[in-house]
């Protein structure tokens, strides 16, 4: 299916993204879907029981229809796809992924249709809301029987002329996107939105926003738009290690970094490497594993609400637990990276649900347990 040059056109206009101002050079290598709703604002995050010097980044509402940190990087991902003149645009993920969601939500505006390579994780109102969603999208779903088979499916889909991304779209292509936050933020202290942040705490599951927040804090220092003095990034791991290990954070924060050298921008990839080993990374939030809500993230979801903050059990509950626990022994400004989109999602007709294979339906009958003293499962929030 040819997406056409109209849709192809609409791609383009980037005067709101702060990637392509600060640097130019990248404009004639990648496409970018205009999607998001940039800058996203950065406000004070003030309430009862809420340490001073709190800051969120409002990622939440990055884009009409479906937002959260993953349209940085769909942006790129849809762009590519429209270059390439490709009919469908695959996301990888489990059966409840936001970037599944967001992916299938934007790419039907550029005339793509899409597709969603998806493997169990534990049943939540969260990830149960996002399957409903799909569904309702007319995503086309293929389900695997366990996360250890994800190889084979993926290496079947990459057999196909349609563009297939990686889990959270996690590489250097998309990553640049998380560096056009970077400066987005630069920007936004030298207008005087929040003072420089000493430190940024970021869940971190697919690793795509914490890599590109790395590097595009050193590109903004190196412009001598801000960070003189490099914030402290923290990771609250919502998926376990390795695939969230620093390393890992850090080699493809390099590779974003190469890869803007490589098309039009300075090579930083020396520095890029340096700033990464102060990375830090911690599972204390990550509770019994990635998509088990824990009571600490539901607390949060409860103490948040009332801010007009909706959290979800699987990504930003757990990172904003973490950031309530410790944020009394975090010195200096705080910035809180807040992931989730706040648009209200799609609900499916039965026809839909039906559609759905067979393995996903039964996923979906499985009801969420009322939060124990395991902290095995949430209650919907």
């Amino acid at each position: 299916m040819s997406t056409g040059p109209h849709a192809l056109a609409s791609a383009t206009h980037d005067d709101d993204a702060a990637l392509f101002r600060h640097l130019p050079g990248l404009r004639a290598h990648v496409t970018r879907a205009a999607i998001g709703r940039w800058p996203t604002p950065i406000e004070p995050l003030t309430g009862a029981e809420i340490p001073n010097n709190l800051w969120i980044k409002r990622e939440d509402w990055s884009a009409e229809g479906y937002g959260g940190n993953k349209i940085r990087s769909i942006e790129f991902m849809i762009g590519s796809a429209l270059r390439n003149d490709a009919g469908r645009i695959w996301s990888e993920g489990a059966f409840g992924s936001n970037h599944a969601v967001a992916t299938a939500t934007h790419a039907r505006t550029f005339g793509l249709r899409s597709g969603a390579l998806v493997f169990p994780q534990p049943p939540s109102e969260t990830a149960f809301a996002n399957a409903r969603a799909l569904a309702a999208l007319d995503c086309e779903i293929r389900p695997l029987a366990s996360v250890v088979t994800f190889p084979f499916g993926d290496f079947r889909l990459r057999r196909s002329s349609d563009t297939v991304q990686r889990p959270g779209a996690a590489e250097p292509a998309a990553v640049i996107g998380y560096v056009g936050a970077a400066l987005e933020i630069a920007d936004q202290i030298r207008a005087g939105v929040m003072p420089a942040p000493a430190t940024i705490v970021v869940p971190v599951g697919s690793t795509g926003t914490i890599s590109g927040l790395v590097a595009g804090i050193e590109f903004a220092a190196h412009m001598g738009l801000a960070f003189e003095h490099r914030p402290q990034v923290i990771g609250v791991r919502v998926t376990p290690w390795p695939v969230t290990s620093r390393f890992m954070v850090s080699r493809l924060a390099q590779g974003t970094a190469a890869f803007i050298a490589e098309h039009g921008g300075p090579d930083l990839r020396s520095e890029v490497r340096r700033v990464a080993r102060s990375l830090r990374m911690t599972g204390a939030a990550l509770g019994r594993g990635y998509g088990w809500p824990t009571p600490a993230g539901v607390a949060a979801c409860r103490q948040l609400a009332p801010l007009g903050i909706k959290l979800d059990t699987t990504y930003s509950a757990k990172g904003a637990a973490w950031l309530l626990d410790k944020a009394r022994h975090l010195e200096g400004p705080t910035l809180y990276w807040m992931t989730k989109s706040a648009e209200p999602l799609p609900e499916p007709t039965g026809d839909q649900l039906e559609r759905m294979p067979r393995s996903v339906r039964r996923w979906l009958r499985r009801q969420p347990r009322t939060l124990g003293s395991r902290g095995d499962q949430g209650p919907a929030i």
